[in-house]
């Protein structure tokens, strides 16, 4: 486990008392998939969170179209991460991120997955009182240094984040996770072997 300050800034969560688990670790591509195989299992039948994928920027604007266009997935959001005064870049540089919202868990593996194919995406269950604010606050934050965008203030909170273009690993691959300490039972014992 790996305090928050030392982490790097990519990985980086507000501080929150609320937090029971935060850490990273090197993956492989098999791993990430079983994870989040694992991670939609535990939430069906849950009707009272809400569970969001970040992808992150480096997609396509179509890839975040397609990905919004699945059954079972709804777009929140989506902005291109290049300012408005080098527009015309957007035309070629891969540079959209988009917040989906995963209405039917059985959407969610190959949603995450493609989200982040050469990119990072995450991951976000929430309470279904703390939707809005996940909304919004991803919203107002075009390149923000903290992933947790406000849902740490629900203790039930779960955060799974997969790096897939990571220098920093020998796979390519970071899976990063928080947890809140209020987080169910199920969904922790995903991470037991984090």
């Amino acid at each position: 486990m790996l305090p928050s300050d030392l982490m790097s800034d990519i990985r980086a969560f507000s501080p929150s008392s609320n937090t029971l688990l935060e850490a990273d670790r090197e993956s492989e591509h098999a791993q990430v998939a079983a994870r989040v195989r694992r991670i939609a299992a535990c939430l069906e039948g849950e009707k009272d969170v809400s569970v969001f994928v970040h992808a992150m920027g480096a997609q396509r604007r179509g890839t975040i179209a397609a990905l919004a266009s699945d059954p079972g997935v709804e777009l929140k959001w989506s902005t291109s991460l290049i300012p408005a005064c080098l527009a015309p870049l957007r035309l070629v540089v891969a540079s959209y991120a988009g917040l989906l919202r995963i209405t039917d868990v059985s959407a969610l593996e190959a949603t995450f997955l493609r989200a982040c194919e050469r990119s990072m995406a995450a991951l976000y269950v929430v309470r279904k009182e703390y939707e809005s604010d996940l909304i919004r606050i991803t919203q107002e934050s075009r390149r923000s240094a903290k992933y947790d965008f406000g849902i740490k203030r629900d203790a039930q909170y779960l955060i799974y984040m997969a790096d897939a273009d990571s220098f920093e690993s020998s796979t390519g691959i970071y899976e990063i996770v928080s947890l809140g300490s209020g987080v169910s039972a199920r969904l922790r014992e995903c991470f037991d072997n984090f």
